[in-house]
C-alpha cells in the first residue's frame, strides 16, 4: 500500500520578534543610558500608546531586581491606567530584563515635586487668616 503524499501544513505565521536591545549585561547604570532606546523600540513596534507616556522618563536601576520609572510631570489618570494594564507592565518588563540580562520588575516613580509645591486651599485660608489675626478653625 502507497502512501498517499503529506500536505504540506499551512505554517502559522510568526508574530514580528521584538528587536533586541542591545546592551551591556552587568554594568550599574546601564538602564538609563538604554532607556532611551527601549522607548523608541516601544514606538517602532507599534506601541504608540505605551511610548507616549514613556516618552520623556528615566530609568534607574533601584535594587537588583527593580528598576524605577521616573516621570518628569505628572502621570494622567489614563497614562496611569495603561501603564498599568497587566499586558503594558510585562511589555516594559520584558524590555528592561533583555537590557538587564536577568527578569526585572517595574516601578513607575510620579513626580509629586509639583504637588507638595502647591498649597492647598485650606492652607491657604489658615495662611491668611493668621496674617490677619482671623480666628479660623475647619470643621470636618
Amino acid at each position: 500500500m502507497q502512501k498517499a503524499p503529506q500536505s504540506q501544513a499551512q505554517e502559522k505565521p510568526k508574530p514580528k520578534a521584538m528587536p533586541k536591545v542591545e546592551a551591556n549585561f552587568g554594568k550599574p547604570g546601564n538602564i538609563s543610558k538604554e532607556w532611551p532606546k527601549i522607548v523608541t523600540n516601544l514606538k517602532n513596534n507599534g506601541k504608540i500608546v505605551l511610548y507616549t507616556n514613556l516618552v520623556g522618563t528615566q530609568a534607574t536601576e533601584l535594587n537588583d531586581i527593580t528598576v524605577g520609572i521616573q516621570f518628569n510631570k505628572e502621570i494622567t489618570p489614563f497614562g496611569k491606567a495603561v501603564l498599568e494594564k497587566q499586558e503594558n507592565v510585562k511589555e516594559v518588563e520584558n524590555l528592561v530584563s533583555n537590557v538587564c540580562g536577568k527578569p526585572m520588575q517595574v516601578k513607575y516613580i510620579e513626580n509629586k515635586a509639583q504637588k507638595a509645591e502647591e498649597p492647598s486651599i485650606e492652607t491657604s485660608l489658615q495662611d491668611i487668616a493668621n496674617a490677619s489675626d482671623i480666628p479660623f478653625n475647619i470643621i470636618d
